[in-house]
């Protein structure tokens, strides 16, 4: 027993100390109120929460391999779901915004995806979103809406019920994403299955954006993970139906799907019996998924709409770059885009993937690449994107895995790009009078 406390000093007391963090957090929570408004402080022991994680990397702790360490990982994640279940949202509070948009279809039976939530200002969830938000039809696919709506009818007008049940939602997808991690990195031969998980089931970002903030994010990286799965256990007609699913959660997933598909399709045997058979299968999910909601192309408007935004206080890192020097919308975005199209055509017909590892890596940069060049709405949970991605991708990423969490968790609470544009705009603006 003493020995077993040994190996693992290290993730027990980092266990207890992050256990602490939340439970401070919700305690100043309950005991000054004020504090949700201004956030800066609640902000602040996130961003210490994550400090163990560059000690991981650069003491390099090692993560015993054996079933008693996954146990303590596993045993401290519960714990840490179960305080951060009850602590209010600290990011712009889209879990709210679901519960709104589910609420509009079982409370005042009219379409999310065609009235957006001003129409009913008088509601008390009102309060709790953005002046934009209030004013789009939802954004999301109908999967999610669809595993929405029993949440809202459960909750009725019980706001704190409503926002429990969609973060025991989001822990539930976590714990099924970290269960596919561990499968997936054990089929790829992993010397420390173990690290892999730690590195998801204990990531601050992932904390931060999933524990306590319940972002949806976490069923598409559930159904990618999934398909992936199946990727590797070579049962190819189980993979696009269920990356379909993760594109009715969210539509960006699907800038992964032609890469997927033209490979299934270079790997099978039987292609035209693989295309039919996917083809009736996706069709099938996509008419069952629309089936409540469709009324033409009105149903992406909101979608349509937010995809035609830009924020130029959210920028990627090439928008970001760009407008340093212009601050013309239309500059920005056919730049970033043709340079995303770019690296996308590249990867799809000069990097195309030969083997099952070679296709998550496409997957990984796809994302990874919509994010630091062409996303010109950039919000900190995106990243959780690509986390999981780059973790069964093995050791050579989990470095990146650590700094780019750490640095987003920062971000989160400082906008650390908005303090950096200014300082490079005037040092710019001092070069070049």
């Amino acid at each position: 027993m003493i020995k077993f406390f040994k190996q693992n000093l290290f993730l027990i007391f980092y266990g207890c100390f992050l256990e602490v963090i939340f439970l401070t957090v919700i305690i100043l929570e309950k005991i000054y109120p004020n504090l949700l408004e201004k956030k800066e402080l609640l902000y602040s022991f996130f961003i210490l929460s994550s400090f163990g994680f560059l000690f991981l990397l650069f003491k390099q702790v090692k993560i015993f391999e054996n079933r008693k360490t996954l146990k303590i990982i596993i045993f401290f994640l519960i714990i840490f779901s179960l305080t951060l279940l009850f602590s209010a949202p600290l990011g712009p509070g889209d879990v709210y915004n679901y519960l709104f948009r589910a609420k509009i279809f079982t409370h005042y039976n009219q379409d999310p995806f065609l009235i957006p939530p001003a129409n009913f200002s008088s509601d008390a969830l009102s309060q709790y979103i953005s002046p934009l938000a209030l004013s789009v039809p939802s954004i999301y696919g109908p999967l999610w809406m669809s595993l929405s709506l029993p949440l809202a009818k459960i909750a009725g007008h019980n706001i704190f019920l409503g926002i429990t049940l969609f973060k025991i939602l989001a822990i539930i997808f976590n714990f099924a994403c970290i269960f596919l991690i561990y499968k997936i990195v054990k089929i790829l031969n992993f010397k420390n299955s173990n690290l892999a998980v730690l590195l998801y089931a204990w990531n601050p970002l992932i904390l931060f954006e999933i524990l306590n903030d319940g972002h949806n994010d976490v069923a598409m990286i559930f159904f990618i993970l999934l398909s992936v799965h199946f990727l590797l256990k070579e049962r190819y007609y189980f993979v696009i139906p269920v990356l379909i699913a993760a594109i009715l959660v969210k539509y960006i997933a699907i800038i992964i799907l032609p890469f997927v598909a033209l490979f299934l399709i270079k790997k099978v045997k039987s292609k035209v019996k693989f295309i039919t058979i996917n083809s009736i299968i996706v069709l099938i999910i996509i008419i069952l998924s629309y089936i409540s909601f469709w009324h033409g192309w009105q149903t992406l408007g909101g979608f349509l709409f937010q995809s035609g935004l830009i924020n130029q206080n959210h920028l990627s890192l090439l928008p970001f770059l760009i407008h340093l020097f212009s601050s013309e919308t239309l500059i920005i975005k056919v730049i970033a885009y043709l340079a995303f199209g770019l690296l996308y055509l590249y990867l799809l017909f000069f990097k195309f993937p030969q083997d099952e590892k070679s296709l998550i890596r496409s997957m990984f940069f796809v994302l990874a690449g919509y994010i630091f060049i062409a996303s010109v709405w950039l919000q900190p949970w995106y990243f959780i994107w690509i986390i999981p991605l780059a973790i069964i991708l093995g050791r050579r990423y989990y470095s990146f895995v650590i700094f780019i969490s750490v640095f987003i968790i920062i971000h989160q609470g400082y906008n650390i790009m908005f303090v950096t544009k200014r300082v490079m705009s005037e040092f710019i603006d001092f070069l070049m009078p």
